[in-house]
Formats: structure tokens, sequence, C-alpha cells
């Protein structure tokens, strides 16, 4: 896949199921994009057409983000898998090992390797230690991933939202923000406890 972006873009539209085949292997053309290391914006571009296959477990890479880590992609490729499944830095390939494991024996950027950590800790138990929730939060405030400041929000509404130090007349603009990214329990959940808040409002 050495094709430019313009050249994908013009196959994709005149043919959109060539992007969704498998090979015998189970590869698609997101995946080889990894192995031929395509440019970023065009496995990105891939990556945005193909959220079914992001999600499917094959026998030869288990997910695409496995994939993704053996062949080293960069932090922006491995944000926008995550992204799409978070619940993927949980699986384990035939081997056993997670994506997080292939990024330790790939040596990948610590940065990768704490995104896939931090994602995989969220995703893991309906229930963590606030200390961990906390950390979890500020690792991705500090990164400016918001995506996964929502996702720690949304499986850990209740540790999360004693974490917020909000301006009165944010709030409303926030609860908003919440209301199109989360679960409506998680939204529930924070103005449960909010209501020292609530009350002077």
């Amino acid at each position: 896949l050495g094709a430019s972006l313009d050249v994908i873009d013009a196959l994709h539209r005149c043919y959109p199921p060539a992007t969704q085949a498998e090979l015998k292997s189970g590869s698609t053309a997101l995946h080889l994009s990894f192995r031929y290391l395509s440019p970023p914006k065009v496995v990105l571009y891939l990556a945005d057409k193909m959220p079914l296959v992001i999600r499917q477990e094959s026998p030869s890479w288990c997910t695409v983000l496995h994939c993704a880590c053996k062949y080293d992609q960069p932090l922006t490729v491995i944000q926008s898998l995550l992204e799409q499944w978070p619940e993927a830095s949980l699986k384990q390939n035939a081997g056993g090992l997670t994506p997080l494991g292939i990024a330790n024996i790939q040596d990948a950027p610590a940065d990768t390797q704490n995104f896939i950590f931090w994602v995989s800790q969220i995703c893991r138990a309906r229930k963590m230690d606030r200390g961990t929730v906390v950390s979890a939060l500020q690792f991705f405030h500090k990164s400016q991933w918001w995506t996964g400041v929502l996702l720690t929000i949304d499986r850990h509404p209740a540790i999360a939202a004693r974490r917020f130090d909000v301006d009165d007349l944010l709030l409303p603009n926030l609860l908003s923000l919440l209301g199109r990214s989360c679960k409506i329990t998680t939204v529930w959940g924070i103005l449960c406890n909010m209501q020292d808040i609530l009350a002077t409002t």
C-alpha cells in the first residue's frame, strides 16, 4: 500500500467492498497498511472506513490493535484504534499476549505503552480504586486525549465526578458534553455525586 491517500480514497469511492476484503490469512487492507508501513494518514483513513474490521478477532492477529503494535504504528494510529474499540486492549492472542505485551516486546515508545496500559486499566474492572481512576484521568488530561477522559468518566462516574472542579456557569456545558458522549447512567451517577453543587444552583 504505497499508494497516496488520494489513490486509496478514489479506489474506496469506486468500490467500497475492496477495503473490507480479507485474504486467506484474514488480513485486510488495514493490516497490510501496517505491514508495508503506509503513511499514517493512509492508515487512519482505512481505520475510519473499517469500524467492523477493527472490532473483529482473527486467528492470525487476534485484533487489529495487536497488528498495529507488532508493526510499530505511531501513537496517532494507536489512539484511533483505542477510540473505536478500547476493549481490544484486553484481548489476548494465541500466544497469550495482549497489545501491551506486544508493544513491550517491540520496545514501543513509552507514550504508546502508557496509552494502552491506562485504557486497559479502565476497561479491565467495573469497580476500581479511587487512586487508579484519578491517575488515569490525570494521564489522559495531561495528554489532552479527551476520549480517554470521557472513557474514564463513563466507566467510573462515581469516582470521576469527585475530581471535577467546574465553575457553576460551565456545569451545563459539561453535562451536555457528557450527555452526548456517555451513557445516561453515567450522567445520572455524576449528578448524584454533585448534590452539593446542584443544591446551590
